[in-house]
């Protein structure tokens, strides 16, 4: 007999969602943040990968795009192998450089990948 798999969940904690940093992110970056966080397995290793076809249903691939660099400017996610050649995947874990970065985030991110 097979065990039922217990319902999951993703926490966030207070000091995230009170933060003047949260509360600046656009609609879109919150809900990428989320499925990003939700793929989060510590036993696992952080690498976290997602990829536009798994964010169709919840948003569209420039959309998408601009969330990711919304929240790597800000500070919530780090990338630490950069996909596109090759047919690579782009590989994230999650930051808490927000905290530190205050009132003034990092510059805007190249595109040139």
């Amino acid at each position: 007999m097979s065990k039922k798999k217990k319902p999951g969940f993703i926490q966030l904690h207070w000091s995230v969602y009170d933060s003047k940093e949260w509360r600046s992110l656009q609609w879109y970056s919150k809900i990428a943040y989320l499925r990003i966080k939700r793929k989060y397995n510590p036993n696992k290793g952080e690498k976290i990968t997602v990829s536009y076809r798994e964010m169709a249903d919840e948003m569209s691939q420039p959309t998408f795009g601009k969330a990711i660099k919304e929240l790597l400017r800000v500070g919530f996610i780090e990338i630490t192998q950069r996909g596109g050649l090759y047919r690579r995947r782009n590989y994230y874990i999650l930051s808490y450089r927000w905290k530190t970065l205050g009132a003034s985030p990092l510059p805007e991110l190249s595109t040139d990948w």
